[in-house]
């Protein structure tokens, strides 16, 4: 380093005395230099897309110093409009035309920056769909049918709303920044663990498969919390937390079955709706009081239904292509 010059490559007396060439910092994995590249990347409009800005964020939370450097390289970038004046100045071919303007549209850049990163990443489900999905810090979320989150990771915290539907997530452990998942009036924080979360109109519960999990109300008027091990589930009743050992039925569906022991026809149907598009119906309303014990495979919406009705004996015909009706008339 020349006497008289910092390791930003500026005098002591603060003025631009060099600026290296951004092709000189793709051959080096210096955090600096690869935050110095990530700000000429962001500033470039024309090759710029929701993609890069996706592989910019998991960048940035890779590591507590990756902020930091992005600051810094933003203010380097800033000198850009002096550093034009400057003789010694030699213009990268690529990005040369972005410097003049750079000083200006870097306030411009950090609100994309920002918004950006304060913008959730959505994953959704349609009914008999079903995902699995690897978050940015190497989580895993797996989705169930008709559901859908919204990932957010910020500073010390990863949040992740779940908005409807029931999702399993294996957490990745990281003691600088907390896990938690809200799902409609239940928030659920891993402990280092493996969990699932269900928020539908029938159940808000967590069921927790390995670890712990820190379970809370979100009812400030009557907040309840509890610590829930694995192998436990709990269950939000009326605001109140009701713990219990979870059976083979909660998360059957992670293996693509759904399993029902004793319970009424119509709630099995309301459940079911979240499997198979159409509208389910019965003919009757009684049918709906009949008790269901079955062991139903995900997949083909017909075996369902077969599977569904075959033990009651009733039948089912689909009366359009967004209606099944049940009923103990034998279908014409």
């Amino acid at each position: 380093m020349d006497e008289g010059k910092n390791k930003r490559g500026h005098s002591d007396r603060g003025q631009p005395e060099d600026v290296l060439s951004l092709d000189d910092f793709r051959a080096s994995p210096d955090i600096d230099e690869q935050a110095l590249i990530w700000v000429a990347r962001l500033s470039d409009k024309a090759t710029r897309s929701n993609q890069q800005d996706r592989a910019f964020i998991d960048w940035l939370i890779a590591d507590k110093s990756h902020k930091q450097a992005f600051d810094t390289a933003a203010e380097l970038w800033e000198l850009a409009g002096t550093v034009v004046a400057d003789p010694k100045f030699k213009p990268v071919p690529r990005y040369n035309q972005f410097l003049p303007s750079l000083a200006a549209g870097i306030a411009l850049l950090m609100v994309a920056v920002i918004t950006t990163l304060l913008s959730p990443i959505i994953y959704s489900t349609n009914a008999g769909e079903q995902q699995r999905v690897i978050l940015s810090d190497g989580s895993t979320a797996f989705l169930n049918t008709d559901t859908k989150i919204a990932v957010s990771y910020f500073g010390d915290e990863r949040s992740v709303d779940l908005v409807y539907g029931e999702a399993w997530f294996d957490v990745v452990t990281d003691p600088d920044r907390s896990f938690v998942v809200a799902g409609g009036d239940l928030t659920a924080q891993a402990l280092g663990t493996s969990f699932a979360v269900r928020n539908t109109l029938l159940e808000q519960s967590v069921t927790v498969t390995e670890g712990t999990v820190r379970v809370a109300t979100a009812n400030l008027e009557a907040q309840r919390s509890a610590v829930v091990e694995s192998g436990a589930q709990i269950i939000l009743d009326q605001n109140q937390l009701q713990a219990d050992k979870y059976d083979d039925q909660a998360l059957a569906w992670r293996r693509g079955q759904l399993i029902y022991q004793d319970e009424p026809l119509s709630v099995v149907l309301q459940d079911l709706s979240r499997y198979i598009p159409p509208n389910l119906s019965l003919s009757e309303e009684e049918i709906g009081q009949r008790r269901v014990s079955a062991v139903i495979r995900l997949g083909d919406q017909q075996a369902m239904l077969d599977a569904l009705t075959h033990s009651l004996e009733l039948n089912w015909k689909a009366v359009a292509d967004d209606l099944v009706v049940i009923t103990t008339h034998t279908p014409l």
